[in-house]
């Protein structure tokens, strides 16, 4: 592509639009994009102008100790994102960045925060918290256009209320996504009632409270949610035994809720464990949901309270008394199912009832380890099936890929994600993240 003998500004180079050699750097590993881009000044201009505007640069110093020629590079390849190792010399990095969108901090001290509003245009926002913060404290150095906050703390926020309300001029109003994940005093239940009556523009939460207390109030004494527009939550880490049987009562008459995640604490042992119960209790309450995520409770225990509206499922590590049971309730309960995602390395023959059950499957992701090979091969038998992707550490043979496409005249694109890529660590818990099933199930934000 970018050989020696031809001159460089070959017109060889513009005989195909820019948009396809975009296309083309595209599949190419970080190190091969940087070598085309040494190789002439037309690929040079291609690669900085479309190929690292997605990517987050780290800067380890503090912001003083880089020269002007470094902020140019980083201005003309369009960097948005950054990744602050150094609370010092923000100032320095917001002036030599000012297009930045998207901003990567982990503080020990809130002052350290108090250059935060000298990025203008900072949209999103993550930080890991090695202190207390109150929330009102936090929203004092937010930057005016954040939509989109995430937050981590590594402390155990004790002696914690939360404020009676949030200023109508905070930017906390504006935010429309929002992971709050901090250990307080008040129960999780408050903090959600609190977040979704405080944050009318709000549209994703995933929070993460620990609490081992049960909640002493009633959902029923809670004020009704008035102009809220969630339409996703995620509940991570959720103790569902301190949560009350009708806990999302107050989410159902939300008219944009239509994804929701569950990562119970605790595995279940069978249909009428606590946490089935529960969970059975509460997708009932939720007759509108397109998109559900479940980690912890027995399928076959709850699959007749889930909507029959949904469409996209993922089933984490969760409790099969018998695989074949469980997907039969699933199947009667979800007939136009068209996104399956099942974290269950132990399927082997029984892979086979997948087309019997989810006929309409669109986008499939299982583990073909110790799966059959005429087994694996019957999948192409899904007729709308567009997307397989496996999750073992290896992906299928070669052999086996090239019979499957075969089969299904290359219409299924197949991938390989190993099981590692869809968790997200933070510092202070592993969760499967929002960006993530978001990607797996499809848009669901």
């Amino acid at each position: 592509m970018c050989s020696p003998c031809l001159p460089r500004g070959s017109v060889m180079f513009k005989s195909l639009p820019a948009e396809v050699w975009t296309l083309v750097f595209r599949l190419l590993s970080h190190s091969d994009r940087l070598r085309v881009r040494a190789s002439c000044r037309y690929f040079r201009d291609l690669v900085d102008n479309a190929q690292w505007r997605d990517w987050t640069v780290e800067l380890r110093r503090s912001g003083q100790e880089y020269e002007e020629g470094f902020w140019h590079l980083l201005r003309r390849w369009g960097v948005t994102s950054a990744d602050l190792s150094s609370t010092v010399g923000w100032t320095h990095v917001a002036k030599g960045l000012p297009g930045l969108t998207t901003l990567i901090i982990s503080i020990s001290c809130l002052t350290e925060m108090k250059d935060l509003r000298s990025f203008i245009n900072l949209e999103r926002l993550y930080v890991v918290l090695h202190t207390r913060a109150r929330l009102e404290e936090l929203s004092l150095v937010l930057p005016q256009r954040l939509m989109h906050l995430k937050v981590c703390s590594m402390c155990v926020y004790e002696n914690t209320a939360l404020p009676t309300e949030i200023s109508p001029d905070s930017p906390f109003k504006k935010l429309k996504s929002l992971v709050y994940h901090c250990d307080s005093i008040p129960h999780p239940v408050d903090v959600l009632h609190f977040f979704l009556s405080s944050l009318p523009e709000l549209q994703h939460l995933s929070l993460k409270i620990y609490s081992e207390c049960l909640y002493k109030g009633h959902i029923s004494d809670l004020p009704p949610l008035q102009n809220c527009s969630l339409s996703s939550l995620e509940l991570v880490t959720c103790e569902t035994q301190t949560f009350p049987m009708d806990f999302m009562k107050m989410l159902s008459k939300l008219p944009s809720l239509r994804s929701l995640a569950i990562f119970c604490r605790y595995e279940c042992m069978d249909e009428y464990d606590e946490n089935t119960l529960r969970l059975s209790s509460w997708l009932r309450d939720l007759p509108s949901l397109t998109s559900l995520v479940v980690s912890g409770g027995n399928a076959k225990g709850f699959a007749g309270s889930i909507a029959s509206s949904v469409t996209r499922l993922m089933l984490l590590p969760s409790c099969f008394d018998s695989w074949t049971e469980d997907m039969a309730a699933l199947s009667a309960q979800l007939p136009d199912l068209q996104h399956l995602h099942l974290r269950d390395n132990a399927l082997g023959s029984d892979t086979a009832h997948i087309p019997q059950f989810f006929p309409r499957l669109k986008t499939l992701r299982l583990f073909h380890d110790e799966v059959p090979e005429e087994v694996f091969l019957s999948l192409a038998s899904l007729q709308e099936l567009e997307v397989l992707e496996t999750l073992d550490d290896e992906p299928p043979p070669a052999a086996l890929v090239s019979k499957f496409r075969q089969l299904t005249n290359n219409r299924v694109r197949i991938y390989n994600s190993p099981k590692d890529r869809w968790l997200w660590t933070c510092e202070c818990s592993d969760y499967i993240s929002a960006d993530y099933w978001a990607q797996v199930l499809g848009t669901l934000l």
